[in-house]
């Protein structure tokens, strides 16, 4: 269950979706805000929000479509700060010390916590694949492929996750890494058919950091 919801500093409503595959429950919330009109919060069921999560956030909203936050285990050491893509697109090495405290565009943010732009509400999904994560590095890199940014913040949130530094719902699938390995490649396939490659070395994807200074 997501803590730390009171955090929100903004007027909001809660949906949930138990639908499966993940992205499938993922898409058809987003289709809801879509019908709405209205921005969203994408957040899993393992996050908790923090008081300062979002205290950055409004200033920086006319700059960017996607959000993502850095993401600290629940002892307070550092998960992810954001994401850089190699030339073909994967891997994904994760942005660590001293960057991790720069606002930036970056490749690829975590969906395990987005704050998303109407913009992104209406031009966006993910893809629905028989495995297990990748679907929101397509989602990160397919915003900057239809014009869209993705800006990493600054601000941390907690991410329960297993000793394999996976999300702690997923981490209760017994056959998780052999799942892994199936969207790995679907991954891979999906980076070739929308021109991936050719997108990061024409810098329509970034790769490392591009700062934003406000």
């Amino acid at each position: 269950m997501t803590k730390g919801l009171d955090h929100i500093p903004w007027e909001y409503e809660v949906h949930t979706s138990t639908a499966k595959p993940w992205a499938k429950a993922a898409n058809d919330l987003l289709d809801e805000s879509a019908a709405r009109g209205r921005d969203a919060i994408f957040v899993d069921d393992d996050i908790e929000i923090l008081p300062e999560t979002f205290e950055v956030l409004e200033p920086l909203i006319p700059y960017a479509d996607v959000f993502g936050f850095m993401m600290l285990r629940p002892g307070g050491s550092l998960l992810s700060g954001g994401h850089d893509a190699t030339d073909d697109g994967t891997p994904f090495p994760m942005i660590t010390e001293p960057a991790i405290h720069e606002t930036a565009y970056v490749s690829h943010v975590t969906a395990s916590l987005m704050y998303l732009k109407r913009s992104a509400v209406e031009k966006l999904r993910f893809p629905l694949w028989p495995g297990q994560h990748y679907e929101d590095v397509a989602f990160s890199y397919d915003a900057w492929l239809k014009g869209l940014r993705v800006l990493y913040v600054p601000r941390p949130c907690l991410h329960d996750v297993t000793n394999e530094n996976i999300g702690a719902s997923k981490g209760k699938i017994p056959n998780f890494w052999e799942l892994n390995g199936v969207n790995r490649q679907e991954m891979a396939q999906w980076a070739v058919g929308h021109g991936v490659r050719e997108a990061i070395a024409k810098r329509v994807i970034p790769t490392g950091r591009l700062r934003l200074n406000v």
